[in-house]
Formats: C-alpha cells, sequence, structure tokens
C-alpha cells in the first residue's frame, strides 16, 4: 500500500511541473530509444495517478502513442538534406513544417485544447529547429537530450504565449523533436554507416 501511494504521489508532483514532467518523458523516450509504447505507458499511469480515471488514462496513452508514431512517420517522409526550402522531401523545409504545424494542432484539439494553438506552437518549433539542433554537442544512445529540452521549453512557450496550455506543447514538442528529428537524424546516420561497411 505504502509504494503504491509513493508511487502515485511521485507521479503527481511531476505532473505539476510541467517542464520537470517533459524532461522526465524525455529521458523515458532516449531511455527506451525512442518506442513510443514506453511513453504511452508513462502518460497513462501518471494520468491515473492524477485523475482514479481509467477511460482517461487509456484516452492519454493511447494520444501520447500517436503522436508518437504520427510525428515518427512525419520524419520517415522528410529526409532530403539538400534541395530548396518549398521542395518535397526537403528536412526543415517549408512542407516539413507544415505536417508538424497540422499535426500539433490536431493533437492540441484531441488533449482538449484549440487547433491553433497547437498549430503555431508545433510549427513555428519545427521552423526553429535548425537553429539548436545538435545543441551542447552531446548525446544519449545517439538522441541530445538537450536539443529536446530547448524544443520542449520553445513549444511549450509559444503555445502559452498564445493562449495555450505550457505543457501539454512542451510535451508535444519534445515528442516531434525525439520521435521526428532526432529519430530520422539517427536512422540516417545508422543507413550511412551501413552502405559505407558495404562498400569496405
Amino acid at each position: 500500500m505504502y509504494k503504491k501511494c509513493l508511487y502515485t504521489s511521485v507521479l503527481r508532483a511531476i505532473a505539476k511541473v510541467p517542464l520537470l514532467n517533459a524532461a522526465v518523458q524525455i529521458g523515458i523516450g532516449i531511455a527506451c530509444q525512442g518506442a513510443a509504447a514506453c511513453l504511452a505507458i508513462y502518460n497513462g499511469a501518471q494520468t491515473y495517478a492524477v485523475t482514479g480515471s481509467a477511460k482517461a488514462a487509456l484516452t492519454s496513452a493511447a494520444i501520447s502513442y500517436a503522436s508518437a508514431q504520427v510525428f515518427q512517420k512525419i520524419g520517415g517522409q522528410f529526409t532530403k538534406t539538400t534541395g530548396g526550402f518549398f521542395d518535397a522531401g526537403v528536412k526543415n523545409g517549408f512542407r516539413h513544417i507544415v505536417s508538424h504545424a497540422l499535426a500539433g494542432g490536431v493533437i492540441s484539439k484531441v488533449q482538449g485544447g484549440k487547433f491553433g494553438h497547437g498549430f503555431f506552437s508545433a510549427g513555428l518549433t519545427k521552423g526553429l529547429t535548425p537553429h539548436f539542433e545538435g545543441i551542447g554537442g552531446f548525446d544519449v544512445g545517439g538522441y541530445n537530450p538537450a536539443e529536446a529540452i530547448v524544443a520542449s521549453i520553445l513549444g511549450g512557450t509559444i503555445s502559452k504565449a498564445t493562449g495555450g496550455k505550457f505543457g501539454n506543447a512542451a510535451m508535444t514538442a519534445a515528442m516531434a523533436n525525439l520521435f521526428n528529428n532526432q529519430r530520422t537524424r539517427l536512422e540516417n546516420l545508422e543507413k550511412m554507416q551501413i552502405s559505407l561497411l558495404r562498400k569496405v
């Protein structure tokens, strides 16, 4: 009983500090090597600890998992590092940014917020990504936690400035960065390494 109470108390305490909650989820995402299921379990458990509702917990877990999958799929469509800003498939290009903005808007709406808040938060954060990509110069298992944290703060701040919620947008921005920008970068690096090995 004590362990159960401690467990729920910790999750509730973390939930009260949006930036801390985002940082914890970034850590979980990196530890699980970008596995969406890990974050879905965490979000479901935390929602249950806060609300006591199994339905709300399942909904939260489903949204978390779907969001990660959506951003991962988007990342897979924009892998070109050369080309014009408006060209198809260009990473951090116009179409990539718009895809993030639309996904952010839909996720915000599903979470009970407004489409516009999520749209601008996700879109602007993605558009600014090249300015902080790889920040800090270190990584953990191929993922850069500092980059994800900057994206999280930026996404949350933009949402708050436009009248939305900091917490939801901060987490969405962190997931977008981990599952889209960083995972795609890691997968491209792995493909490059495999290609080089085949030439040896």
